[in-house]
């Protein structure tokens, strides 16, 4: 991971981060894996949705606790 600070004004910064793609998508599908066997899906038994339903409906959700997983393990580096 790297970050960079930037000053803007004396009360704003601008903070830029960045992640190597292959860890952000190893992330993402394991956290899409774990959902998909948890996901109640109307239409499907409990766990047997296809991926791609899965990915269609949670894509938001699953995205946003990836960026926050990303910044925590970033904290402690």
């Amino acid at each position: 991971m790297q970050s960079s600070v930037h000053a803007i004004s004396p009360v704003l910064c601008e903070l830029t981060f960045e992640f190597p793609w292959d860890h952000v998508r190893n992330n993402i599908e394991s956290d899409l894996q774990s959902l998909r066997k948890q996901a109640k899906i109307r239409g499907y038994r409990p766990g047997k949705a296809p991926e791609h339903v899965v990915r269609q409906l949670y894509a938001k959700q699953v995205n946003a606790r990836v960026v926050g997983k990303l910044f925590e393990e970033g904290k402690s580096v």
